[in-house]
């Protein structure tokens, strides 16, 4: 999900954009090896960007 405005000035476009995303599937990896990987139950990737976008 994200959401964005364009601010239009007389030389340049100005553009920021905010971003949410969240991941659907487990990307944990289970080691018997190693000693904190069998704590975990599931682990999901979860992002938030934000970014500036300028034309000319």
């Amino acid at each position: 999900m994200g959401a964005g405005f364009e601010f239009y000035f007389q030389s340049f476009i100005f553009a920021p954009e905010f971003k949410i995303s969240n991941g659907l599937g487990d990307v944990h990896v289970r080691d018997q090896n190693l000693r904190y990987s069998n704590n975990m139950g599931e682990l999901k990737s979860r992002m938030i960007v934000f970014s500036i976008h300028l034309e000319g």
